[in-house]
């Protein structure tokens, strides 16, 4: 910006901090000198992050409590959106940098070629009772075979949940074809199987563990065993365009994240107070809770899992010739190299060797 200063010789001092207060106010100083050296960390200081309201995003909400992003440089504008594919609409439309989702979300549309999607950080794995099949107290569904001609919720069309709970009743000799999946908020689930607009909902935490207290629901499955066990379950996805252009941004928030998940897996109580002050709630509810596993690592093969699996049941290009089917995309095409070390991400401690639970 160029403006013409008639500046007298009387007075020096007034001139500098007329001009500084210009400057800042333009933007070109920045609001601090030590702000404007810790966005010189990054190409872009500030990113739009989408998050869903679950214990998916926690080591997420506690590297912003303590601090993390803004040791790299980085500010986070942290946005709330309501299913993975919502993040993947508003990653294409420029109104989030980077985004969470379950994977299928950020697979099928890689695989198919309509999106350039990378895998910035694995978010969450199950665990055994983490996400469930659940039913009214009074529901007369038993078993797996009484879902036949049944409405049940999943969070995403042809997301993680479908996919695992089509592969579980194929066991029991039940095809997709004779339930009918039906796409909700993880949220909205509890009160619908409650209130019968639903007959069955696969539904996570913390929205699990609320729907058993407040709205009496019962666990009839859980679709993460056998073949499905410690499945990968959501990470945090950009664009390769995103990526592309900012590598540094992109290894700072990687760090940052890193670091609440080594505190979260190293401190379930951490975990628990950040799910009270964040998700929304209460402190028995967090004490109940099955926690995910939160990978320290972004594994292409342990993510290859779930292309498989989409490719089994044909959601995906799969390769020819295979059996079991395998899908024709290699994960190690999405999956960013492991994190480069930083200036104070050096120091990362060790991942722990139990994690503390109740």
């Amino acid at each position: 910006m160029r403006q013409s200063l008639h500046i007298r010789p009387l007075a020096p001092m007034c001139i500098v901090l007329a001009l500084a207060t210009f400057l800042t106010g333009c933007g070109v100083l920045g609001s601090s000198q030590s702000d404007a050296k810790a966005n010189d960390k990054v190409e872009k200081s500030t990113i739009h992050v989408g998050e869903l309201r679950l214990t998916d995003a926690l080591p997420l909400n506690i590297a912003i409590d303590k601090g993390y992003f803004k040791a790299e440089g980085l500010d986070i504008d942290l946005q709330v959106v309501n299913k993975g594919s919502e993040s993947v609409d508003k990653l294409q439309a420029g109104d989030l940098d980077i985004g969470l989702m379950s994977y299928p979300n950020a697979i099928t549309p890689e695989a198919k070629h309509i999106h350039e999607l990378k895998i910035v950080a694995d978010a969450a794995e199950t665990a055994p009772g983490y996400a469930v099949c659940m039913v009214g107290k009074d529901s007369s569904i038993k078993d797996a075979h009484g879902l036949v001609g049944k409405k049940i919720a999943i969070s995403s069309p042809k997301g993680i949940s479908e996919m695992a709970m089509t592969d579980q009743l194929a066991l029991q000799g039940i095809t997709a074809d004779q339930v009918k999946f039906v796409s909700f908020a993880i949220t909205d689930m509890p009160a619908n199987v409650q209130n019968g607009n639903l007959d069955a909902a696969v539904i996570s935490e913390p929205s699990k563990t609320q729907g058993g207290k407040q709205n009496g629901l019962g666990v009839l499955l859980d679709p993460f065993t056998g073949a499905t066990a410690d499945f990968p379950w959501s990470g945090w996805v950009a664009t390769k365009k995103f990526v592309d252009a900012n590598p540094k941004t992109t290894a700072a928030f990687r760090r940052a994240l890193l670091h609440g998940v080594t505190d979260a897996k190293a401190d379930r109580n951490l975990v628990e107070q950040a799910a009270v002050q964040h998700i929304g709630v209460d402190a028995q509810t967090a004490g109940l809770m099955v926690l995910p596993t939160y990978p320290l690592t972004d594994d292409p093969v342990r993510l290859q899992r779930v292309a498989d699996l989409l490719a089994k049941y044909g959601q995906i290009p799969k390769r020819p010739d295979t059996n079991p089917p395998a899908a024709e995309l290699d994960m190690h095409s999405m999956v960013l190299p492991p994190v480069p070390p930083g200036s104070w991400a050096t120091a990362l401690p060790p991942p722990p060797t139990t994690t503390t639970s109740k």
